[in-house]
């Protein structure tokens, strides 16, 4: 049991650690940019110059080896959620890798823990990490064919409302040049973006120590 103080020394912990995290994942971003001799990109400026956290519905993409993926995270996370409820035995859940999909491609691989309330007689799980993995070799299309009028991409994006969903694309460094394209036509429709990068070999993933995606 944690007094005052101590729960916000921890969370200022916890704050301080996904500060660490953030800044470790940007570095090895930039030294895979630095060592990049390709040709320069012109950026696309747009009318909104400040990033807000996202906090409406949140969509998200792969884009990796020039070709873009639905990420199903929300019908993962409900799955597993069932999966969950369904099982009477909290041990067979806990310290372990769970698996839930796989779905579009992708499968949901998370660890839970357990929290017992002994005032309530009750115990809470919750996540304490995330990796959505790919299970395909090719997952997705290529972003000219995403740009088509009638490609996948147009399909799993009519299922959200422009004003209140934010499309947040994880792009690996061999997709900038789609992500550019990609982030152009999302803004011409209306949505706001969030790009989240990241390093070569690393999965989509998360904890309750994560930063949230901003959006512009």
């Amino acid at each position: 049991t944690l007094n005052a103080e101590q729960q916000d020394q921890m969370a200022l912990s916890q704050q301080i650690q996904a500060a660490k995290d953030d800044i470790q994942q940007s570095q090895q971003i930039i030294e895979q940019v630095e060592g990049d001799d390709g040709p320069a990109i012109e950026i696309t400026s747009y009318p909104t110059s400040l990033s807000k956290t996202v906090v409406g519905t949140e969509v998200h993409f792969q884009l990796k080896r020039g070709r873009i993926a639905y990420v199903p995270l929300d019908e993962l996370f409900e799955e597993a959620k069932r999966k969950t409820r369904s099982t009477s035995n909290l041990r067979d859940l806990t310290d372990q890798i769970n698996v839930a999909g796989p779905k579009r491609g992708f499968e949901l691989r998370y660890v839970l823990m357990a929290t017992p309330d002994r005032t309530k007689g009750t115990v809470s799980l919750h996540a304490e990490e995330f990796k959505v993995v790919p299970v395909q070799s090719v997952l997705g299309e290529t972003a000219d064919e995403a740009l088509g009028a009638s490609s996948q991409l147009r399909q799993d994006l009519a299922r959200f409302n422009v004003k209140d969903t934010t499309i947040t694309l994880w792009v690996y460094p061999d997709s900038f040049d789609e992500y550019r394209k990609i982030n152009e036509e999302l803004h011409k429709i209306g949505y706001s973006t969030a790009g989240r990068p990241l390093p070569e070999g690393i999965p989509i993933g998360g904890s309750p120590h994560g930063s949230k995606s901003s959006a512009q």
